[in-house]
């Protein structure tokens, strides 16, 4: 009898493969708003070594002569820096005291900035010569005072010398004689307001 030949041994099924687990989710990031002024720079501490600030008595003159050198008057430095202009004068009326000198010199830094930026051209002249014209007019009871005559035909020669085209002087020549006429013009309206009312009185 033939024998049946041996059945050969199955292979043992392979086990599935697994799929790797799937990365982890990155952790969820918080936005956080910055408001503007957290990145600005603050401001430096003082160094110790440097000079202390300067005070008023000391700035106002330098700021002084530097409107004079340019022709100018304090109403053009004050149409330029309008809350510069009225801080400084509240300190050199003494009607109030700066907290901390640091603001004196930057209050300063600002009003040299804006005579700086102050151009002597024919707009600032004919805003000058409106000033005196205002003054003038209002001055009209004094005619026939010889000072009064004598600014009025100041103001007049300017007036024609401003409007020349070209001008036969530098501007900055004409802003000193419109600056001092401004002054003048200033004093007589302050004793023109002082000088006592003639009233009449019957007895």
């Amino acid at each position: 009898v033939a024998r049946r030949p041996a059945k050969a041994p199955e292979p043992e099924p392979k086990a599935p493969a697994v799929a790797p687990p799937p990365p982890a989710a990155p952790e969820p990031v918080e936005l956080v708003e910055v408001k503007d002024y957290e990145t600005k720079t603050s401001p430096a501490e003082p160094d110790p070594s440097a000079p202390p600030p300067k005070s008023f008595e000391e700035l106002d003159p330098n700021l002084g002569w530097a409107v004079n050198q340019k022709g100018l008057a304090w109403t053009d430095l004050a149409e330029a820096a309008p809350e510069a202009t009225r801080q400084w004068q509240r300190w050199y009326r003494k009607s109030a005291q700066p907290s901390d000198p640091r603001v004196v010199e930057q209050t300063f830094s600002t009003l040299m900035d804006a005579l700086d930026g102050i151009e002597v051209d024919r707009a600032l002249l004919e805003r000058k010569l409106a000033r005196c014209k205002r003054s003038v007019q209002k001055l009209a009871g004094s005619a026939g005072e010889p000072r009064y005559d004598s600014l009025k035909a100041r103001y007049g020669e300017l007036v024609k010398e401003v409007g020349f085209e070209p001008w036969r002087r530098e501007g900055q020549a004409l802003a000193v004689d419109i600056t001092l006429l401004e002054a003048d013009l200033r004093v007589l309206e302050a004793e023109a307001a002082a000088a006592p009312t003639s009233t009449s009185t019957s007895g």
